[in-house]
């Protein structure tokens, strides 16, 4: 995950090596203090490994139960319950599902769990978490948005907040390329046009 997968998308969103690893390093810490997103950074870690037979499909459903678990357990606690860490873990396991397994959840019980966390604190700009890391939420929010068909559930808060459409399109080709299908048949090929790079209006997913 830090050495192999992680590093994949970087440069087609223009994260230097130092930015990915400071995030790398940042849900590091977290999840070392929060077991949910430990499990959750775990299981995500093994998606591709499991999906290309690396790995025995039985690990990964081990740390699914783990990490949901843990959540249910975080969410009890009213110390952890809206906390940085356990707002990223749902928001981890929300891109694992709609990746990997079941869509349905992520976009319908995750995803909209991790909206109203960040509602209770009073919305991203009261989160304090780097700017990269709000952006690669929003980035993540988005790719799971189009991909489902569903409505964004974290808004952009400018245009500089996100990343473009191009980029977007090629990080999902290097991170996810199985995915890929999916989310081009969701992108109006208008979007694709008017969104490349040096166009006039970037357009964002």
């Amino acid at each position: 995950m830090l050495r192999i997968y992680a590093p994949r998308g970087w440069p087609a969103l223009k994260i230097t090596n130092a930015q990915g690893a400071h995030w790398e390093w940042y849900l590091t810490q977290l999840a070392l203090a929060e077991p949910a997103l430990f499990y959750v950074r775990l299981l995500f870690g093994s998606g591709e490994m499991v999906k290309f037979g690396s790995l025995q499909s039985e690990i990964k459903y081990w740390l699914r139960v783990q990490a949901i678990r843990c959540i249910n357990e975080a969410i009890m606690d009213p110390e952890r319950a809206c906390s940085d860490a356990l707002i990223l873990a749902i928001g981890r396991i929300a891109l694992h599902e709609h990746m990997y397994g079941d869509k349905y959840a992520s976009s319908h019980v995750h995803r909209p769990a991790q909206k109203r966390m960040i509602d209770m604190r009073g919305g991203m700009q009261n989160l304090q978490m780097p700017e990269l890391v709000k952006r690669l939420m929003r980035w993540s929010d988005r790719i799971m948005a189009v991909g489902s068909g569903t409505p964004r559930m974290i808004e952009d808060d400018g245009p500089s907040s996100n990343f473009s459409l191009w980029q977007s399109v090629d990080a999902i080709q290097k991170w996810t390329p199985l995915h890929m299908p999916l989310v081009r048949s969701k992108i109006k090929i208008s979007d694709l046009v008017n969104g490349r790079p040096g166009g006039a209006g970037e357009e964002l997913i």
